[in-house]
């Protein structure tokens, strides 16, 4: 292979690299949120860190020994899915009743034991060639396991966004008098805001969908792809404007999340959103002209 060939596959790499880390670090973020709620609360971003370390040794430790030439790893929902479960039931059981600092440091052994237990487990399905033994697994176990496990990605996640439980009694809360309040917030019933959100979601489908196949894209597709990614961050940028000029609770507890989730990611928490957004549409462009030159 030419030098050439060589360095003109550098590119975009970098760039499906580069929104494959921004993908992994929402999804750490978000499913770390659902083993560290309650009192786990506090050492969020400690687990957003364990996720993080984890899927950066998974990835160095792939791309050195595994067979594919293109591997992507990602933080997966099912375990931890099994670990909420665990931290809820340590703190919803009377009798042995944690402290904080003793639940996480449970989850974090608890963390560390699995990964190294199915790692060693994988290494020997594959060193035997014993996956094809998974076929003999019966449909009926495997669709009850990927049920049971989204049933509880569903209940976690409710409970991290309403802080109630999911059940019947509770169900009535949706409807209170508080909760109704919300549901009618200015800011997010109007049709603008709504079509604008909308475009965005389909935006950052969009652009989920196609960032794995960038590096074999022509020329022509990539540039389109990167037009589409401009356009994503400057809705985001005027959504954010408009939830920074809006005096509707919900808009101000979005904005206030997302400065929240920007410092989880290691920018400073007085770090200026609008800078951040006029960098990446820097960087973006670098990146345009570059390909398109």
């Amino acid at each position: 292979m030419s030098i050439k060939s060589t360095f003109s596959n550098i590119i975009p790499s970098l760039i499906a690299g580069t929104i494959s880390s921004i993908i992994i670090i929402v999804s750490a973020m978000a499913l770390s949120a659902l083993v560290f709620t309650g009192e786990l609360s506090t050492y969020l971003p400690q687990g957003i860190g364990i996720l993080l370390l984890g899927s950066l040794i998974f990835a160095l430790f792939s791309a050195f020994t595994a067979s594919f030439p293109t591997v992507i790893n990602a933080p997966q929902d099912i375990p931890i899915a099994i670990l909420a479960l665990m931290a809820a039931t340590l703190m919803s059981n009377p009798i042995h009743q944690m402290n904080g600092q003793e639940m996480f440091q449970f989850i974090f052994v608890a963390i560390g034991l699995t990964s190294i237990l199915v790692g060693i487990f994988f290494y020997l399905l594959g060193q035997f060639k014993l996956g094809k033994l998974v076929r003999f697994i019966p449909f009926p176990v495997v669709g009850g396991f990927l049920a049971g496990t989204g049933w509880l990605i569903i209940v976690f996640s409710f409970s991290m966004m309403t802080n109630f439980n999911l059940n019947l009694p509770n169900l009535s809360k949706l409807f209170s008098s508080e909760m109704l309040i919300r549901w009618m917030s200015e800011f997010f019933q109007s049709e603008i805001i709504r079509e604008e959100l909308n475009e965005i979601n389909q935006l950052q489908e969009k652009l989920y969908e196609d960032v794995f196949s960038f590096s074999v894209m022509p020329q022509e597709d990539k540039i389109k792809h990167i037009e589409m990614l401009e356009t994503l961050l400057e809705k985001q940028q005027v959504m954010y404007t408009r939830l920074c000029l809006s005096d509707d609770p919900q808009a101000i507890e979005m904005k206030d999340n997302l400065r929240k989730s920007v410092a989880m990611m290691g920018f400073p928490p007085e770090t200026d959103l609008q800078i951040l957004f006029s960098s990446m549409n820097a960087r973006v462009k670098y990146l345009k002209d570059y390909i398109d030159n």
